[in-house]
């Protein structure tokens, strides 16, 4: 790409998502500059979104769905951490 085309763009976000994404794209091998610009063009390949957004809370259904379940007397006691873990890792 011809570096004469090439334009900054400014954007407010808070430290630990900025943080987060920046981690994430260095494990990728690429720094947030590359991450960005690979989600742009995406986006701008596809005309959408490369994700699909959402008002799910997904920890906030699996909270709801605990409390039902033990509402409901649908759970398990464990005498020890030992029976936990077993139970745990057993395959059910």
């Amino acid at each position: 790409m011809d570096l004469k085309k090439r334009s900054a763009i400014t954007v407010r976000l808070d430290y630990e998502t900025r943080e987060a994404a920046r981690k994430v794209f260095n494990d990728l091998g690429m720094d947030l500059s590359t991450g960005i610009n690979i989600y742009l063009k995406q986006v701008a390949r596809d005309k959408q979104l490369p994700f699909k957004p959402s008002l799910r809370d997904p920890l906030n259904e699996a909270t709801q769905h605990a409390h039902k379940e033990i509402s409901e007397g649908d759970y398990q006691t464990f005498n020890s951490l030992e029976s936990l873990l077993k139970d745990l890792n057993d395959d059910h």
